[in-house]
């Protein structure tokens, strides 16, 4: 992944780390946007050597607070 798509700035990741409703808030430190199913596989295989938590996340606009990392 090139370094526009790795996402380290704190307010940044606050848009990212608090649900569509506001009422579930996350705490990750950082957010990876990979560009094509090749960096999805290359990333998910990273952490999955590591056993890293993904979350992964779309629109964010869900009601139950599923996209939101909260245990990472």
């Amino acid at each position: 992944m090139k370094d526009r798509d790795v996402v380290d700035d704190p307010h940044e990741i606050e848009l990212h780390n608090i649900c569509f409703r506001k009422h579930t808030k996350g705490s990750s430190k950082l957010l990876l946007c990979p560009r094509s199913t090749a960096e999805v596989s290359a990333v998910l295989k990273y952490c999955n050597n590591r056993r890293l938590a993904v979350v992964p996340q779309g629109g964010n606009t869900g009601l139950v607070g599923g996209s939101v990392p909260v245990f990472d």
